[in-house]
């Protein structure tokens, strides 16, 4: 990465209104902010950018962001991204945990 540049900040959901709530929350931030809407989405995003941080949503229709991040941590390009999970569920069985360890793919 350039030094002169910003690093980008992916930040993954499939509700606008919380890709919103999840820009003001780094608005302070100065770095350049990618949204995606999905996982396939976000892994096309992953494959064709260099990104300093994913904010990946875990409860999404089609792939939930635990196999996004599987599936990231498995390619080569992607197997070094720094992600942390994002969820406003509370209470669902197996949704709550929002620590994945790269071993547990």
């Amino acid at each position: 990465m350039n030094i002169l540049t910003k690093p980008l900040i992916l930040i993954v959901d499939d509700k606008p209104t919380n890709l919103k709530a999840l820009r003001a929350l780094l608005s302070g931030v100065e770095a350049e902010i990618v949204e995606a809407n999905s996982g396939n989405e976000a892994l096309a995003l992953m494959l064709e950018h260099e990104f300093a941080l994913v904010l990946l949503d875990v409860d999404m229709p089609g792939m939930d962001g635990f196999e996004v991040a599987r599936t990231a941590f498995r390619l080569e390009r992607t197997r070094n991204l720094q992600v942390l999970f994002v969820t406003a569920a509370v209470g669902i069985p197996g949704r709550s945990c929002g620590l994945y360890r790269k071993t547990d793919q």
